[in-house]
């Protein structure tokens, strides 16, 4: 097969052939295994990949396992990046800009947004901690496994603010969880709702558990008084 150029890092790229194989519905799930097994597995020998074709009955169209059927008549089409490694990586030949400067990113999470500044030759992973050091982030998100995108690819923690041309004023997208309830640490356990209103749990409770128990009394109460009427009415 021919070799080919990626477009993306290597990390990007492994991403994308996970996203791939955990996505194939079509077919027989067995036989999807077994090509899996076949492109991923290179301590397999030539020998073992026919015996493992043979057995599953899998037939390639002109000698190449990029397009295969079994033998229910079903098409596997495999793209050649979940076949074989890159001969390199086009993101390489970038230049890194000469200045190394300090910029302003938008980083916008659902309605909200807030502005972070950072070195243009920090890592990603740098521009997460200064998010998660953000008083208006913090307040309304869970920020441990916050992911970030921009020009429709999420950013690496390795690789570095410029590699991905955000520049000054950049809009960076955050997709992180809404933070709805704090829960104390001690034992005395209080729900903090952002709305505002705090519940004490012993307290409340004990007093939801009151009412309820109050209400089942009435409405019993009130079945054997309607069972009473009845009786004497007939």
């Amino acid at each position: 097969m021919k070799g080919y150029i990626s477009p993306v890092p290597f990390e990007e790229l492994e991403k994308i052939r996970n996203d791939f194989w955990s996505s194939r519905i079509e077919g027989n799930p067995q036989i999807w295994e077994i090509l899996h097994m076949i492109c991923n597995d290179n301590s397999l020998t030539n020998e073992d990949i026919n015996s493992y074709m043979k057995e599953s009955c899998i037939v390639t169209y002109k000698g190449c396992i990029n397009v295969t059927y079994d033998n229910k008549g079903y098409l596997y089409e495999i793209p050649n990046y979940c076949i074989n490694d890159p001969l390199e990586y086009e993101e390489f030949k970038e230049k890194a800009p000469l200045i190394k400067e300090n910029i302003e990113i938008k980083v916008r999470c659902f309605n909200n947004e807030e502005n972070i500044k950072i070195n243009n030759y920090q890592l990603i992973k740098d521009l997460k901690v200064n998010i998660k050091n953000n008083d208006g982030f913090k307040k309304k998100y869970i920020l441990d496994n916050m992911r970030l995108f921009f020009g429709g690819k999420e950013l690496l923690d390795n690789k570095e603010i410029w590699s991905y041309n955000i520049q000054n004023d950049s809009v960076v997208q955050m997709l992180a969880t809404p933070l709805k309830i704090k829960i104390g640490e001690n034992k005395n356990l209080k729900l903090k709702v952002l709305s505002g209103i705090t519940l004490d749990n012993d307290e409340e409770m004990d007093k939801k558990e009151h009412e309820n128990d109050e209400a089942d009394n009435l409405q019993e109460t009130f079945t054997e008084q309607n069972k009473l009427l009845i009786k004497v009415n007939k």
